[in-house]
């Protein structure tokens, strides 16, 4: 499954690169990987689904 909705990088002006995310509900980090490649630096994500927990590690191992 893939998801379309956006991440457009003009939101994220004006936030220091290195403030603490936690993306709650992550998936499959999807948000987190978009997040990282803008240089945030520290990020969390949780998720409680087994499936998406794994399909995470699999795509994102860092």
């Amino acid at each position: 499954m893939a998801f379309t909705h956006p991440l457009h990088p003009s939101w994220l002006d004006g936030i220091s690169r290195h403030v603490t995310i936690l993306d709650y509900g992550c998936g499959y980090g999807r948000v987190m990987e978009k997040l990282e490649q803008h240089a945030f630096d520290n990020l969390t994500g949780a998720d409680i689904s087994p499936g998406m927990i794994k399909r995470a590690r699999h795509l994102h191992p860092r």
